[in-house]
């Protein structure tokens, strides 16, 4: 996203931030969601797998208009004049007789497994995420683009690793369009009055969080002793583990001086073991 484009949509409800509200997000959480929501963190350092996505995301759209035979307009951008919905589309087809959004992945690409949520070519078998995501947009596209035709379905091609391109179809649901434009206009008017949803963000959102200067929150004493506990073990645990190694490098000295240049050491004429 460009700083144009994210300062755009600060405070707005994007398709990314639709999946974890409505809880189907394995990296970001409602929690999550609201503290970026109210402005209460700094935007985030992306991965090896963000990047590549960004990166090839202009391949996979390229294998995707070469197998289509479409053209596609990218990186649109939409927002709903008055709303609190936005969306980054990756790509859309306006011409043909089928006009229809792209929303392009990767899976696999930086050594982990393919997510498993990606099934047989050519049906809406993807992860639950990537179906709310396209199902926002529909809902967005549709608010913030009147003089755009009404998308049916979305193209979902995806470059797996090990795989190599794929491409699925996702149709548009009006009842699940409709639902997550509740819940997401429920989640902003509470963002709005200040009441979080259940649960607590994640460590790494909550290290994002902007601290004020010199100013002093009081805390449970439950959650307090609670960290001085499990941080005291985590410190005894180091402790030990390095006495430990000192203990296993001293024996190692020890056993390696008797076994001067052998390649082996026996004990009471048994190998037992080898340097190599």
């Amino acid at each position: 996203l460009t700083a144009e484009t994210k300062n755009l949509r600060r405070g707005l409800i994007g398709g990314t931030t639709m999946t974890a509200i409505a809880g189907v997000n394995p990296w970001t959480s409602a929690a999550d969601a609201y503290l970026e929501l109210t402005g209460q963190i700094a935007d985030g350092k992306g991965n090896d797998s963000t990047d590549a996505g960004q990166l090839l995301e202009p391949a996979v759209l390229n294998w995707l208009e070469r197998e289509t035979g479409a053209t596609l307009l990218r990186d649109q951008f939409l927002y709903e004049v008055g709303g609190p919905f936005c969306g980054n589309l990756d790509a859309v087809c306006l011409d043909g007789p089928e006009p229809f959004l792209a929303e392009a992945k990767t899976t696999g690409i930086c050594g982990g497994p393919p997510d498993p949520g990606f099934g047989e070519a050519g049906t809406d078998e993807v992860p639950t995420r990537v179906i709310v995501q396209c199902q926002h947009y529909f809902g967005v596209a549709e608010r913030a683009r009147p003089d755009w035709p009404k998308f049916r379905y979305a193209l979902v091609p995806v470059l797996i690793g090990g795989v190599g391109f794929v491409r699925y179809r996702v149709n548009r649901h009006d009842g699940l369009v409709n639902d997550l434009r509740d819940l997401g206009q429920a989640f902003h008017r509470n963002a709005k009055l200040g009441i979080p949803p259940e649960g607590t963000p994640s460590l790494e959102v909550l290290k994002r969080v902007r601290r004020h200067p010199q100013s002093v929150a009081e805390v449970s004493r439950q959650a307090f002793e609670a960290w001085v506990i499990a941080a005291s073990a985590v410190k005894d645990i180091g402790a030990e583990v390095r006495r430990l190694e000192k203990l296993r490098d001293a024996a190692a000295c020890r056993l390696l001086a008797e076994m001067g240049q052998a390649e082996g050491a026996a004990v009471d004429g048994r190998l037992e073991l080898t340097y190599y």
